[in-house]
């Protein structure tokens, strides 16, 4: 969850949840396995997807940024993960990163570009660190909530792969997911442009979510059959379109 949206509510969206089992999977399939690496969780928000990831890897090594965190978060975090609230921050001998998650982290970045490069040029990033990136999909689908959490850009398969490639990277897979959430978006883009400024809760999708377990579970197993079935379609070569993108990439070895 981006620290923005933060609040005391115990319930997770179930996109939030179904969210993790998408780049967790993306992560074992192409890392394999995770004894003794080193990963990096790159504006990882209030810290939810790395501490459910690290629960049954004891021998890796987790780093979060985030320029949110606050003395108090980062104090109570600090153990198995270590936290800062800027790459600059990170030790100068600071060992090579294995995998590097963005989750969710581009849009808000007013040049994207310029950052990736930069990021290509930390010292900790080698030729086989493997990049894991998600952003929210299609620009029509711009609205109150992207501009709550001060977004600059939705994304396309073919725009988000075009900025990682001239920044350096590698495409090793790509695609969308979460298909079942393109309708609901699109009719709630539909009603701000209709009714603009009216009811408007920007912000309270992921912290407002206040249904039970029992709905909230039904919803994150829905959406895990979503993803399972763009996969079956993508290798079957369908294409399917989603709420979100995915891409996984590296540096070219020359």
């Amino acid at each position: 969850m981006d620290l923005l949206e933060r609040s005391g509510s115990p319930m997770r969206h179930p996109w939030e949840l179904a969210r993790f089992h998408v780049v967790r999977d993306l992560a074992d399939r192409h890392l394999g396995q995770y004894q003794n690496k080193n990963i990096l969780d790159l504006g990882c928000g209030d810290l939810y997807f790395l501490k459910r990831f690290a629960e049954d890897k004891p021998n890796t090594r987790f780093i979060a940024v985030d320029k949110g965190f606050d003395e108090e978060m980062m104090q109570r975090e600090s153990g198995r993960i270590n936290c800062y609230r800027s790459l600059e921050e990170l030790p100068a001998q600071e060992k090579p990163v294995d995998l590097i998650f963005m989750m969710d982290l581009l849009e808000h970045v007013e040049d994207d570009l310029l950052f990736l490069k930069s990021l290509l040029r930390k010292p900790f990033v080698r030729a086989d660190t493997l990049f894991i990136i998600t952003v929210p999909a299609y620009e029509k689908l711009f609205g109150e909530h992207d501009r709550f959490l001060e977004h600059f850009r939705r994304y396309t398969n073919s725009s988000l792969e075009a900025v990682t490639a001239e920044a350096g990277l590698r495409t090793v897979e790509k695609g969308y997911f979460f298909f079942s959430l393109l309708l609901p978006r699109y009719l709630q883009v539909l009603r701000e442009k209709i009714n603009p400024g009216k009811d408007r809760k920007a912000g309270s999708d992921l912290s407002g979510w206040k249904r039970g377990r029992y709905v909230t579970n039904c919803l994150e197993t829905m959406l895990l059959w979503d993803y399972h079935l763009h996969r079956l379609l993508k290798k079957a070569g369908i294409p399917t379109p989603g709420l979100s993108n995915y891409i996984v990439c590296k540096i070219p070895v020359l």
